[in-house]
């Protein structure tokens, strides 16, 4: 939190109610779309930007949630970084915690 700070990443809070208890690998290009689709919709004036901790970035997978409390996306991270992210017009931003 400091490091991100220290780079004036303003930090939200969040309060975690519900753990997953499933997970989906996706790996369909048609998948991947509908997504892009979907954060599309939600961020039409870019202002969302990917932090990603430097050790998250050189692990091998990646996991996150959708924005459905249900399920989570499993994803190579060299996918997501090179792939996923360019596909909807973001790129990560990489810093060192």
């Amino acid at each position: 939190r400091n490091a991100l700070e220290a780079e004036k990443i303003e930090m939200a809070s969040a309060e975690v109610t519900m753990l997953p208890q499933n997970s989906v690998t996706l790996s369909d290009e048609a998948d991947l779309k509908n997504i892009q689709r979907s954060l599309d919709l939600l961020d039409e004036d870019d202002y969302v930007q990917v932090i990603v901790d430097k050790e998250v970035a050189e692990s091998e997978w990646f996991g996150c949630n959708p924005g459905i409390n249900t399920s989570h996306l499993k994803f190579k991270t060299k996918d997501l970084l090179n792939k996923f992210l360019p596909a909807i017009h973001h790129r990560a931003r990489i810093v060192d915690l």
